[in-house]
């Protein structure tokens, strides 16, 4: 189907759509997922879900689908939503640029299952600023160069892997650390004797996917960043790398790593004047049960619940709970600086996005150290955001100090 030449709006998007899906097409399924893991499981690792994330989105954009339909759309994705649904979704997307993608995947033989998501999720208002957008698009074509054509499903697992390690994409936006040690361990390997189950392979694969996953959160921060660059430079903040201090360190001496989730609590506990003569823990329990909406929940199970996500135990936190904690403590630091604490629900929320990271980051740390990857490598995949943060912010036209 060639593009149309009138001007394309909502209507025409779905115009488009529906008479796709009236063609009787056969193209086959991909399944590789090199570099990246599948939406899902991204939005299970933030505790979360595509329907929670419309659900949210609707308090901002009443236009977008009810909670009931979504769920219908998100169990058969196979099957094209109505016409009226499809205006909903579709309403505030770039119709331009999202015709033109349909248009060239039919010209392919095939779907990327796993592109597909990150696709959307690149092509959307998903960062602020085009050249974000720009930039993860053109990584997406690589990538999908990679697990497409260079390996493919019928190729020999010996010449899958051989181009995945020589890949210049996985060399950039893969682990570092890892490098090495897969090349080597496939040069020592005979083709009858490589396994994708191999311990070294298996790493080096896991831990590029969560460097990418990690270089995606710094661009995302980067964005924003730029978005708001006079409070930044009002602020003095222009060399700071945002969510640092919540990566996983890894110390020597005692052979531990550091709690991403504690370090977040202390972040947040210094904003409401946290004086360190007590635990951020025992602080926030306090100061969370004295801004309770009842007034009535105890200080001990607020401090027992935080003490609950610290060790990892009884669940994760649903983020209204977070978004609950992070309300008390803008309230507080409004009454310490004499000013109203209405009109904070933005940086509340943020705080709790904040919390939200810290607290993702626990959880992969303690999958990777379960996986039994090595300190050099999970420090690897931690260095990414470091070093992509700084790249972003040159692309971005905000560069930090060299120093």
């Amino acid at each position: 189907m060639e593009s149309p030449s009138i001007t394309v709006s909502v209507e025409t998007l779905c115009d488009y759509i529906q008479a796709l899906d009236s063609e009787q097409n056969t193209v086959r399924g991909v399944n590789s997922n090199a570099l990246l893991m599948p939406v899902e499981t991204v939005m299970n690792l933030l505790h979360t879900s595509l329907r929670e994330v419309f659900i949210t989105a609707r308090q901002f954009k009443p236009f977008l689908p009810v909670d009931k339909t979504v769920a219908k759309l998100l169990a058969t994705p196979a099957k094209i939503p109505t016409r009226g649904t499809l205006l909903r979704l579709l309403k505030e997307v770039p119709h331009q640029a999202f015709l033109q993608n349909l248009i060239e995947q039919g010209k392919e033989d095939f779907v990327w299952l796993t592109g597909n998501g990150w696709h959307s999720l690149f092509s959307s208002q998903f960062f602020i600023n085009q050249a974000s957008r720009d930039f993860w698009i053109s990584f997406f074509q690589k990538a999908k160069a990679l697990n497409v054509v260079e390996m493919r499903a019928d190729n020999r697992l010996v010449l899958r892997l051989q181009a995945y390690a020589k890949s210049p994409v996985v060399e950039r936006f893969g682990c570092s650390t890892v490098r090495t040690i897969m090349d080597a361990r496939l040069d020592r390997m005979r083709d009858e004797e490589i396994s994708p189950s191999d311990e070294v392979i298996r790493h080096a694969v896991v831990a590029d996917r969560f460097a990418v996953l990690l270089r995606v959160l710094a661009w995302v921060v980067a964005d924003v960043v730029v978005d708001i660059w006079e409070m930044i430079e009002r602020d003095g903040m222009q060399d700071i790398t945002p969510l640092e201090s919540l990566l996983p360190a890894f110390d020597p001496v005692s052979r531990e790593w550091n709690n991403p989730t504690t370090r977040g609590l202390e972040q947040l506990a210094k904003r409401a004047g946290w004086k360190q003569k007590q635990s951020a823990i025992t602080f926030l329990g306090n100061l969370w049960a004295r801004h309770s909406v009842d007034g009535e929940t105890e200080a001990s199970s607020r401090i027992r619940l935080l003490r609950n996500w610290v060790q990892r135990k009884k669940g994760r936190p649903r983020f209204e709970t977070l978004r609950s904690l992070a309300h008390a403590v803008t309230i507080e630091q409004a009454l310490l600086s004499n000013v109203s604490p209405e009109g904070r629900e933005y940086d509340a929320w943020m705080q709790a996005v904040i919390l939200r990271v810290g607290e993702t980051l626990c959880e992969i740390l303690h999958a990777l150290v379960t996986l039994d990857l090595s300190a050099e490598h999970i420090t690897g995949i931690m260095d990414a955001y470091r070093q992509e943060y700084r790249f972003a912010r040159e692309a971005l036209g905000k560069p930090m100090s060299s120093i």
